[in-house]
């Protein structure tokens, strides 16, 4: 019984003991192990940031022709360094023939062409035209004689009617027969109908102008658009032919490069059937290059244009570039191996420095001084419900607070709502049991 009754006492001991231990713990943390202290520090950084990037050229040329034509076989292949009138591709003897006899067509075109616009203008539309024109002048000779006998024929008209006039009166007053009379008032009768006709044919002869000049003028203009038409066509038919013998000299010698450089893209191979307009190749100049890179967004604000940095590549990683930065993107685009958002940037390198297309090279830019900035240590912060978070010591007793951070600083952070010398918990994961 003396047994039992100690051994409840040892148990109740043990329990007030553990609990003591358990309250002191969640009270006053674990002090199991001593806290690292910091203080928050005053500083001049300028931040550098690395990147990795990909050598580029900033002048491409993209090599085509103007005919349809199908390639025989391929001289190089991407990657291949080219000069100025190396061979880069050889087009089938079939594509020659085919072209040529388009060639031969189009002369009989031009042929058939040239003897419709001579026959225009010497053959039966010419003689055509010319009778026209002929009966025109014809008709105003006619009209001008018209013209000139009436004032005549009206006269003499007036004069055998005055005539007539004065003998009738006179054979009233019995002076002379009446034959005479009748006689003299018949010649006025004829003179004046002879003077009518006169007049109704020159009527019929101006309508008869303006009729065939109608006709004159007609003829005229259909063979002046037949001309203009035939002119045309023969135009284009020339244009057809000196197209046809510039795709004739383009697949009936070797492909040539314009330019030295390398090769970055081959989108043809031996059998491909090329239309016209087609690019077959693709050639980087290699005295321009551009190393893309592709910032954080969160970066980003560190950088801008004409900003000088280095550029590193492996074969003298020890001596850098120094280029500059020419082009910033408006626009972030969501980062294919992260969940931040990127910036494309360009970055300039000097003429002349030979970078190898298509390989990488590091990029490092030093951001502008900034001074006076306060840090902490960036171990010491933590995250908790997506908010930063840092351990102080207030009373003995670790307390969490929220942070308003900045930019990252090395291994350092900017803090925006702490004072210089403020201390803090390095080691904040060893103190996370508290009461707060």
């Amino acid at each position: 019984m003396k047994n039992k009754t100690i051994y409840i006492y040892l148990s109740f001991f043990i329990a007030v003991t553990l609990s003591l231990v358990l309250y002191f713990i969640y009270t006053h943390g674990s002090f199991s192990k001593k806290p690292i202290l910091g203080s928050v520090k005053k500083i001049d950084y300028a931040p550098k940031f690395s990147y990795t990037g990909v050598v580029e050229s900033s002048k491409i040329t993209p090599i085509y022709i103007e005919t349809s034509a199908i390639v025989e076989e391929v001289f190089v292949k991407t990657g291949s360094s080219v000069k100025k009138g190396d061979s880069l591709a050889k087009f089938s003897i079939n594509s020659v023939f085919a072209i040529e006899k388009k060639i031969k067509l189009n002369d009989m075109e031009i042929n058939k062409t040239l003897l419709k616009l001579d026959t225009l203008e010497n053959g039966t539309s010419k003689l055509e035209l010319d009778t026209k024109n002929l009966e025109i002048k014809n008709i105003e000779e006619q009209i001008k004689g018209s013209n000139r006998k009436i004032p005549i024929l009206s006269s003499e008209s007036t004069a055998l009617r005055k005539r007539a006039t004065a003998l009738y009166s006179l054979f009233e007053l019995g002076g002379i027969s009446a034959m005479e009379a009748n006689k003299a008032s018949t010649e006025a009768s004829k003179k004046e109908a002879e003077l009518e006709d006169l007049k109704m044919n020159l009527e019929l002869l101006k309508q008869k102008y303006s009729l065939t000049f109608l006709g004159y003028e007609s003829l005229k203009r259909d063979i002046t658009m037949q001309k203009m038409e035939l002119s045309s066509d023969l135009s284009k038919l020339n244009i057809i032919k000196s197209e046809l013998l510039g795709s004739l000299s383009e697949v009936k010698t070797p492909l040539e490069s314009p330019i030295s450089g390398i090769v970055i893209s081959v989108d043809v191979t031996p059998g491909s059937n090329i239309t016209p307009g087609s690019r077959l190749f693709s050639i980087a100049e290699l005295d321009s290059t551009v190393v893309n890179i592709k910032v954080p967004l969160s970066e980003i604000s560190y950088i801008k244009n004409n900003q000088k940095i280095e550029i590193f590549h492996s074969e003298n990683s020890s001596f850098p570039i120094v280029g500059a930065i020419q082009r910033i993107s408006s626009i972030a685009n969501q980062s294919l191996d992260s969940s931040e958002r990127v910036v494309d940037v360009e970055i300039s390198v000097p003429i002349n420095t030979h970078l190898n297309i298509g390989f990488n090279a590091t990029v490092v830019i030093t951001a502008p001084k900034r001074e006076g900035i306060l840090v902490i240590d960036s171990k010491a912060v933590f995250l908790k419900n997506n908010e930063s978070y840092i351990l102080i010591l207030e009373d003995n007793k670790p307390k969490k607070i929220m942070l308003q951070l900045g930019k990252t600083a090395g291994e350092s952070v900017e803090v925006l709502n702490l004072k210089e010398g403020q201390s803090y918990i390095i080691n904040h994961n060893d103190f996370l049991n508290y009461k707060n």
